[in-house]
């Protein structure tokens, strides 16, 4: 390594950002094309299989606050494809500590727990023709795939990171969702974040986290609910002036505040483009590999002590269904609607899957309750949680819905991203890299962008989320609030 290259790599600044980002940036787009060129062979050079390229996915980050999770967690390098590590539970029973003299003492036992997360590959193939190449069209077109590969590939991350399943995608990793104990669940019943509901939830919940020795350090919010509950909190703002109001007070516009206070803890309140409500039917352009046509046979209530239909909840739903597998969701069904739902009832669908591509899981949707239009996603089931065959053409599924999950709301995440507590973290077992890959019958350049990783909840009690949270822009959709 050159002087000057390990001159920029001994700046000291925060963990997880490139030293002096533009000029690395640079240099790295430089190296990145080397022996690209036409003129390759009066250079003799060419470019290095495979090019790290972590110092541009730092810059990128660091350049775009679209991400702020994955960019704020601290990356962990691994070494297997299913990472390892232990808690310590706890370290004895307090009875007998206390001894008179000479007594015997009593023994005591750690308690420790092994966990496991297995690594996720990401991958994006990008390809650049000769023509674009040689033309002045775009200004170095495949530093351009690079970044938009990388940024792709965040995206897909970020997201991951909240709602990833791998019951729903074997390929993916768990996300917080998915991996924060029952307990660490909480439920707004599709309330809004201005009912102190809401907020009483966000004071249980760090007190959750606080009984378990951690702190909530960071919430997460939608950019809907997050912008929702800014207004809330700038609009108790008073300061004490000598205006000739009746109350003394003065009240100032454009006030913007970012952390709030539980009881228990004061945290950033953050709006992350990518923890997104639940929403419409999506099908997936992998046309080919995505599960195919569904029909939704048939649709019927029967009671069931336990559900979250409550008698405020009471009327007639519109279903449709897609199934789902690693390569996105499948063509919406037809639509069916039950009748006379009542407390303590389920909707059993049942469901007949006419595709020829096994799907991994089941997503429903539902229209708000009276109508048959504006389906939005309920629930997605796992297709090991259903009762039926593992897919196929003529396979029938039975799924209900309790009316457990809203259609169309989303969550907020508690998290404790303390450096103390090191209770989530990115588990890195490959950086983001630039693979290249060789033309076969056509004049293109093309090449891969893969990162290999898992997000790494180490301490799954230090986090909370709220779910069920609805909306302002959840058009249609009302919800009785009970069972709080």
């Amino acid at each position: 390594m050159g002087a000057v290259a390990q001159e920029l790599l001994q700046t000291d600044l925060p963990e997880g950002f490139g030293p002096n980002a533009d000029l690395l940036y640079g240099n790295l787009t430089k190296a990145l094309e080397a022996g690209t060129g036409p003129g390759v062979g009066s250079v003799q050079g060419r470019s290095l299989i495979p090019e790290s390229l972590e110092m541009s996915l730092y810059t990128v980050l660091h350049s775009i606050a679209n991400t702020p999770l994955i960019r704020a967690l601290k990356t962990e390098p691994v070494k297997s494809p299913v990472h390892q590590w232990t808690i310590n539970r706890e370290v004895g029973d307090d009875d007998g500590v206390f001894a008179g003299e000479n007594q015997e003492a009593i023994s005591n036992d750690s308690t420790f727990e092994r966990l496991t997360q297995n690594m996720a590959y990401l991958q994006t193939l990008r390809e650049v023709t000769l023509q674009m190449k040689m033309s002045n069209s775009i200004e170095n077109p495949v530093a351009i795939e690079t970044t938009n590969g990388i940024l792709q590939l965040l995206r897909v991350i970020e997201t991951n990171l909240f709602k990833g399943n791998s019951k729903v995608n074997p390929k993916s990793f768990d996300g917080i969702l998915a991996s924060v104990p029952t307990e660490n669940l909480l439920d707004l019943r599709g309330k809004f974040v201005d009912d102190s509901k809401f907020e009483e939830k966000l004071d249980e919940g760090s007190e959750i986290v606080f009984n378990n020795f951690g702190e909530v350090t960071h919430a997460y919010f939608s950019p809907a609910n997050g912008g929702e509950f800014n207004r809330i909190i700038n609009s108790r703002i008073r300061f004490q002036g000598t205006s000739a109001n009746a109350s003394g007070d003065i009240t100032y516009g454009n006030v913007h505040f970012t952390k709030y206070a539980t009881t228990f803890s004061e945290f950033f309140v953050i709006k992350d483009v990518f923890n997104r409500e639940k929403r419409a039917p999506r099908p997936s352009k992998i046309t080919d590999k995505r599960p195919g046509t569904v029909t939704l046979s048939s649709a019927a209530t029967s009671s069931s002590a336990g559900t979250k239909f409550f008698a405020g909840d009471a009327g007639s739903y519109s279903y449709q269904v897609a199934l789902f597998n690693e390569f996105g969701e499948g063509p919406t069904s037809n639509t069916i609607t039950v009748a006379g739902v009542v407390a303590d009832d389920k909707v059993n669908l049942l469901i007949e899957d006419t595709g020829s591509i096994a799907p991994t899981a089941i997503r429903v949707f539902r229209a708000p309750v009276g109508t048959t239009t504006g389906h939005k996603e309920a629930f997605t089931l796992p297709i090991a949680d259903v009762e039926g065959g593992d897919g196929g053409s003529g396979t029938e599924f039975e799924v209900p819905d309790t009316n457990a999950d809203l259609p169309g709301t989303g969550e907020v995440y508690l998290l404790d991203q303390s450096e103390a507590s090191r209770a989530i973290k990115w588990f890195s077992f490959l950086p983001a890299m630039k693979f290249q890959l060789y033309p076969t019958n056509k004049a293109v350049d093309p090449f891969l962008l893969i990162q290999f990783g898992a997000l790494g909840l180490t301490i799954p009690e230090r986090h909370t989320v709220i779910k069920n949270i609805n909306t302002k822009r959840n058009t249609g959709f009302t919800f009785s609030g009970e069972g709080i």
